[in-house]
């Protein structure tokens, strides 16, 4: 999986929990903090990434400093899928 769909991905799951973030052009980054800032919204999140990528979340994933960036988060899932 690419990182560009990576990112849709997470767009699409962000936009499902009734977050609209846009499109991105390809070289700029999201601060995912200003869009998730309370612990139900990461859960949701997170319950999102798993449902929508097949996988399980791992432990260092689990904070609010591991998804501040949008690119960075995908570069890290894109290294476990």
């Amino acid at each position: 999986m690419t990182q560009v769909e990576i990112i849709q991905g997470l767009l699409d799951i962000l936009s499902e929990m009734d977050i609209e973030i846009g499109s991105i052009e390809d070289h700029e980054d999201i601060n995912l903090l200003e869009y998730i800032n309370d612990s139900f919204t990461f859960m949701n999140f997170v319950i999102g990434i798993e449902e929508n990528f097949n996988m399980d979340v791992p432990e260092d994933l689990l904070s609010f400093e591991a998804i501040e960036s949008l690119r960075g988060l995908a570069n890290r899932l894109q290294e476990l899928i």
